[in-house]
């Protein structure tokens, strides 16, 4: 994405910068708005001529964030590729990477944000807080009760807006657990989610933006809606921010 200093040095009548965008959902969207604002040109990867990414100004290209081939074609004609939401080919954005396109985030970042589980290891591993968790192979032997009851199980990829996500009350729901492998994990009852944005640039620099607040769907596991700023104190809106930074 370019950068406010960038969009300023640009020469009047220079070549537009072009950003392609796998996937066309409001992520993409709201991408393309800010692009537009900075004088990019925005594509739009979606099976959908009028994704959410399009009306709100991007060029749709017509096509599947999970074919390859349809990767390769947003790529010839961009600049630099991003992605709208993790449900991406992967193996897509590593051959596009490996013949010289510029991929952000970098595939090795990208290949670990599509598996739920190795985040969790990594958020373990640099010390950040997260809820204890067991690997689950999700068969029907796993002990779905060891973390207790209830208990949140997780498909380690694929799952998105409510997918790949199981809240196992009772021996009698885990009978019915999800048919993917992932990992269970501690049921934390009666809280605030709140979430944080997050630019880094190669170097390291961040920029944080002000903490928002979520309420999701509890059957569906959907947000349903955003509350900005959070409702919540200046000690822990800073906390939420630093480990954000600390997490990127």
């Amino acid at each position: 994405m370019t950068t406010d200093s960038q969009a300023s040095q640009q020469a009047p009548g220079s070549e537009p910068q072009k950003i392609g965008i796998v996937g066309g959902g409001q992520l993409a969207g709201m991408l393309a708005e800010e692009l537009k604002l900075q004088g990019a040109v925005c594509y739009s990867l979606d099976p959908d001529p009028q994704s959410p990414a399009v009306t709100m100004g991007a060029v749709g290209v017509t096509g599947d964030r999970k074919n390859n081939a349809d990767i390769a074609r947003l790529a010839a004609i961009s600049d630099v590729v991003t992605v709208d939401l993790e449900d991406v080919s992967v193996e897509g954005l590593a051959e596009i990477a490996a013949a010289g396109h510029r991929v952000i985030p970098p595939v090795a970042n990208l290949q670990r944000l599509t598996n739920k589980l190795e985040q969790k290891k990594i958020l373990q591993q640099a010390g950040i807080p997260t809820s204890p968790f067991i690997e689950c192979d999700a068969s029907d032997n796993f002990d779905y009760g060891q973390l207790g009851w209830p208990v949140v199980q997780k498909a380690a990829q694929g799952g998105y807006d409510g997918r790949g996500v199981a809240i196992l009350r009772n021996p009698e729901d885990a009978a019915s657990h999800l048919q993917a492998p992932g990992y269970i994990e501690a049921f934390v009852a009666d809280v605030t989610e709140l979430a944080v944005m997050v630019a880094r640039e190669p170097g390291g620099r961040t920029t944080v933006w002000n903490t928002v607040e979520m309420a999701f769907d509890p059957v569906n596991n959907l947000m349903t809606w955003l509350i900005a700023p959070a409702r919540c104190s200046a000690e822990i809106s800073a906390a939420a921010q630093d480990f954000a930074r600390r997490t990127v």
